[in-house]
């Protein structure tokens, strides 16, 4: 039993690794806004700084994803400038002869 639990134990060290380094990473970020957070609750105006806050950044975010005032790109005029028809082989007549050689 002691073995399987010390195998337990190795097998799951990676993934602990990875959910306490990920848990660390998300505290440390969150320290500034908890320091921040904690300094304007002091005065009482920290929950509307922070929805205010949020709400900025929510719609900053949308403006990112939904850009409304840039016109979709579209693609360049054609060139409708007129071209000359292909011209017409030479004849092995000569120029003014309609008649057709028999």
């Amino acid at each position: 039993m002691f073995v399987l639990n010390g195998l337990l134990w190795i097998i799951s060290l990676p993934f602990r690794l990875v959910v306490w380094t990920v848990g660390l990473a998300l505290w440390v970020v969150a320290l500034p806004f908890r320091i921040v957070w904690s300094i304007l609750s002091f005065f009482g105006i920290g929950r509307l700084l922070t929805f205010a806050t949020l709400g900025i950044a929510g719609y900053a975010l949308y403006r990112l994803v939904n850009d409304e005032d840039e016109p979709a790109p579209v693609a360049p005029p054609l060139d409708r400038t007129p071209v000359a028809p292909a011209q017409a082989p030479s004849a092995p007549h000569a120029e003014g002869d309609v008649t057709t050689k028999s």
